[in-house]
């Protein structure tokens, strides 16, 4: 099946004083219609900054080093004021981690999801506040006439969220990217948006690449799982079989650090030490400090991404060894 978003050996950094900040390191993705492709990692891995230049929001003093976008096969432009090429917004589109940073304060909801409504959709006033109303009753929001008279701050945090939700299907994308949409929300809240999405990728036949730290969410939303650290994608594959026999250490270390139903485990094991600092990573794998299986090859060679099984990928030099007794 053609992919709808492809990602071409996309390098990204940001211009600093003390240097430039390798924030994405060469990585390659796609995403097919209907699947959900879960994009995996640590705080600073370069998961947002990749979600954004996809979305032509990247902004000095990051850059574009090397790389492209393309949606169905036409490449998009990833350099500057990238939003109006009819794809982003309309055919692609985001829900963003913070909605309440993310919507404006001075506009009612309502107003808000008619704009795009109106931009995209080439709707009438009257006819973008009817599609609204019908947008907020899709993700839940009771009582949505009034709530489209509310202001952002009006709502609680889960039903920004859903109205942020609202908003990115008002255009009827085909491919949503969720920015760790559940990361500021309690973890009642959490399960019901995770939920929320679900369903409307069954209902509306939604191509998702979902960002997240959260493996639990992954294994709940995702068809297929890629790995990042550093910038980098260490390990992919479909979720299934990378939650049962992980090939990289990183993915085990965060694994074994995961809570699960499933085990008998009395406690957890956490990833020993620090993601590298970015302006001075280190000769060779840039998980070699944390890693226990680490050699004198892993500190002096970086591993490329090579397959390791049918549909499964991983940037080490010792696959499927096991880790962490």
């Amino acid at each position: 099946m053609s992919a709808l978003l492809t990602i071409e050996d996309l390098a990204i950094e940001f211009v600093t004083r003390r240097g430039n900040v390798p924030a994405v390191r060469g990585v390659s993705l796609h995403v097919t219609p209907g699947e959900s492709l879960g994009l995996v990692g640590e705080s600073g891995s370069g998961k947002s900054v990749l979600a954004h230049t996809v979305m032509g929001l990247l902004r000095l003093p990051g850059r574009v080093r090397r790389g492209q976008v393309r949606w169905k096969g036409e490449a998009l432009s990833i350099e500057g004021h990238a939003g109006n090429d009819g794809v982003r917004g309309r055919q692609m589109s985001i829900v963003f981690q913070d909605a309440l940073a993310a919507l404006n304060p001075l506009l009612t909801v309502g107003r808000q999801i008619e704009e795009v409504l109106e931009q995209h959709r080439n709707l009438s006033r009257s006819a973008a506040r009817e599609r609204a109303t019908e947008l907020l009753t899709l993700v839940g929001i009771p009582d949505p006439a009034l709530r489209l008279r509310g202001y952002p701050h009006e709502f609680s945090g889960g039903m920004r969220q859903r109205a942020m939700i609202a908003m990115a299907l008002a255009a009827e994308p085909q491919l949503l990217i969720a920015d760790e949409p559940t990361t500021a929300l309690d973890v009642t809240i959490q399960a019901q948006i995770i939920y929320l999405l679900r369903d409307l990728q069954a209902r509306l036949g939604l191509a998702m690449l979902f960002i997240t730290h959260d493996l639990g969410v992954i294994a709940a939303m995702c068809d297929r799982l890629a790995v990042i650290y550093a910038g980098r994608i260490v390990e992919s594959g479909p979720a299934s079989e990378v939650f049962a026999r992980p090939a990289h250490p990183y993915t085990m270390g965060l694994l074994r650090s995961t809570p699960r139903l499933d085990t008998d485990r009395e406690r957890l094991t956490s990833v020993d030490g620090s993601p590298p600092e970015l302006l001075d990573l280190p000769v060779g794998c840039a998980f070699a400090l944390r890693c226990p299986l680490a050699d004198a090859r892993c500190r002096a060679e970086d591993p490329r991404l090579n397959d390791v099984a049918t549909g499964r990928t991983a940037a080490c030099f010792r696959p499927f060894t096991p880790a962490w007794p």
